[in-house]
């Protein structure tokens, strides 16, 4: 019993999401054939505040939502490792460096992506306010390791993202923000 507690308490994975910024090159509603295609690209980053923990991430998928209806393709991310943080201990002190900080900058998409009809019209209804409330998702495996201890688990992170259309930059719709996301593990 013990030493399920203890594996819990250290090995299980504390990670914070956070969604940096959203740029959107497409975003075309058909009401007719109840399709959309967009192209976004996103900035999202990861960090580990489990000090002594290292974390592998395995199949990470990326793709965008719509009233949790999917609206693109998952995007795969690389593979990645977030290093555990090094303690030291000087004069009965305890400080770390800091954070460790991966972020992945992927392109998600969908062309003639089909949606339900109301979603369509719900969508036409948005653009034409100007203000589209999506959810960016990542999901897939991680292993958080500790010495010699490891374990596997499964990732689901849900980031709140608010276009509004008129922020132009070049041909692109760009929103920057630092959304914290929602993570479980």
């Amino acid at each position: 019993m013990f030493f399920t507690l203890l594996d819990f308490l250290i090995v299980n994975p504390s990670l914070t999401f956070t969604l940096l910024d959203v740029k959107l090159y497409a975003f075309n509603v058909s009401t007719t054939t109840s399709t959309l295609t967009s192209n976004l690209q996103i900035n999202i980053s990861c960090k580990n505040t489990r000090y002594l923990n290292g974390f592998h991430f395995d199949n990470i998928n990326v793709y965008a939502c719509y009233k949790s209806e999917q609206i693109t393709l998952p995007t795969m991310l690389p593979p990645a490792y977030l290093e555990n943080q090094n303690y030291n201990i000087t004069a009965r002190k305890m400080y770390h460096d800091p954070p460790v900080i991966t972020v992945w900058s992927p392109y998600i998409n969908g062309t003639e992506v089909p949606v339900s009809p109301y979603l369509a019209a719900s969508l036409v209804e948005d653009e034409t306010a100007g203000n589209v409330s999506i959810s960016v998702k990542v999901t897939g495996r991680l292993t958080s390791e500790l010495g010699s201890l490891s374990r596997r688990f499964r990732l689901k992170v849900s980031c709140p993202a608010y276009i509004m259309f008129g922020n132009v930059v070049g041909s692109a719709v760009k929103r920057p923000f630092a959304e914290k996301c929602h993570v479980e593990v």
